[in-house]
């Protein structure tokens, strides 16, 4: 129940970010949501590898639970990069001059300095 509770907290401002700048937001809000399992995965992968080399056998002792608290603070920061990101990309697209002539085909790609 808890794990639910910190995708919504994570997929939420992706959400907002994606409606406030008029774009896909349920499918931000499910990329957010990858990209912090992507950043769990990945971590605990690196981690997994860099104790069976250091240390053999090490892992097996492990606990899981232990494990999974180490791996949240990477996802949430994979999340925050992946935030950040989007943020100043779609920043960037706003400030884009959006007057088009509509005589030229992809007048979008071109931008009319007056």
């Amino acid at each position: 129940m808890l794990g639910l509770l910190l995708l919504y907290f994570i997929a939420k401002p992706f959400y907002k970010l994606a409606e406030q700048y008029g774009r896909n937001s349920m499918g931000y809000s499910l990329l957010a949501i990858a990209a912090y399992y992507g950043g769990v995965f990945g971590f605990g992968l690196l981690l997994g590898i860099a104790l069976e080399l250091t240390s053999p056998g090490s892992i097996e002792g492990l606990n899981d639970f232990f494990l999974g608290l180490i791996c949240i603070p990477a996802g949430l920061f994979t999340a925050w990069i992946l935030y950040s990101y989007l943020e100043k990309r779609f920043k960037g697209h706003l400030s884009v001059d959006r007057q088009y002539d509509a005589d030229i085909i992809d007048a979008e790609l071109i931008r009319k300095d007056d």
